[in-house]
């Protein structure tokens, strides 16, 4: 028993003898390599703190930039406060300046020469002095236009510079109903009347359900042979006489009536007998050279039926 005891004990410690120095070698190389790592990642470490420390003094030193470049902007920004100022300033004395100068222009006066019309037909020609808003023109000119002087028949036309006196033309003709009549003939107590542009109850003149704002009326509601007549003075200064005419919607459907135009007591015209509900029929008469223009309504109606006989829209061509 003992010597196997003995026996183990040497196996044991001749184990021991061999495999101790192989022990010792392996550990040693381990704590080799490890220190070798620890110093290199305590390199490492110092490395990256230095680089640390350059990003720290690199991001105080933006830092420092920064702050400088803001209060740069603020300062400009200032100043372009204080320029926007001066610029909105100046902007209000150039207002003002220029309301000065418009002021000044307008006390300047402006000269040409235009012509002269009286009732749409020309009738010399003039100097005219614009300044502000007042026209003038050179008096010994135009007063012999101004036998019957009224302030709401005269105008300027600033763009053809010609000043129209008595009626303005309206594209280029005159309504007949601006004109003021020659001599009216009408018999009111015996049913004979002539209105002008609408009938004496107020109605607007009308043909076939068609309404005309300007026109001559002749109401004739008549026991005698009274017909009634209007005469213009034309002076031979017009070419063309255009009109409507026929019986308005008010008039009954027995009535008929005739309308006869004349100039310097020379037919023109006649219409021949119209009757009720019949469209307007339109002319255009040549009347060149008339000096006195009449228009004639006749009554051809039964008793007591009144043929409301109008022409509408009547205008005469210079």
């Amino acid at each position: 028993m003992k010597s196997k005891v003995f026996s183990v004990v040497v196996a044991l410690i001749l184990l021991i003898g061999i495999t101790l120095p192989n022990v010792t070698v392996e550990a040693a190389t381990s704590n080799s390599a490890l220190q070798k790592r620890i110093k290199s990642l305590e390199e490492q470490v110092k490395k990256q703190t230095k680089e640390i420390k350059s990003l720290k003094s690199s991001v105080s030193t933006k830092s420092k930039q920064l702050i400088t470049k803001t209060k740069e902007v603020n300062s400009v920004k200032t100043q372009l406060t204080v320029k926007n100022k001066e610029v909105n300033t100046l902007k209000f004395q150039i207002s003002s300046k220029n309301s000065e100068i418009s002021s000044l222009k307008a006390r300047i006066p402006i000269v040409s020469t235009g012509k002269l019309y009286k009732d749409g037909i020309s009738s010399g020609s003039s100097q005219f002095i614009s300044m502000g808003d007042k026209d003038y023109v050179d008096i010994k000119n135009i007063i012999p236009l101004l036998t019957i002087y009224d302030p709401n028949r005269v105008f300027y036309n600033r763009t053809t510079k010609d000043l129209f006196l008595g009626i303005v033309p309206r594209n280029g003709m005159i309504s007949l109903t601006q004109m003021n009549p020659y001599s009216v003939f009408e018999m009111p107590s015996y049913g004979a009347e002539l209105d002008i542009n609408k009938w004496s109850d107020g109605q607007t003149f009308s043909i076939n359900n068609k309404r005309y704002i300007t026109g001559i009326g002749g109401d004739t509601v008549q026991p005698l042979d009274v017909d009634p007549y209007i005469e213009y003075k034309l002076n031979g200064k017009y070419k063309k006489l255009k009109f409507k005419y026929g019986l308005d919607d008010k008039a009954d459907q027995l009535a008929k009536g005739e309308l006869t135009i004349s100039g310097d007591d020379n037919p023109l015209f006649i219409s021949g007998e119209l009757r009720t509900q019949e469209e307007a029929k339109e002319v255009e008469l040549d009347v060149t050279g008339v000096n006195i223009l009449k228009l004639t309504f006749i009554h051809l109606s039964p008793y007591r039926t009144n043929p409301y006989l109008i022409v509408a829209e009547p205008v005469l061509i210079p």
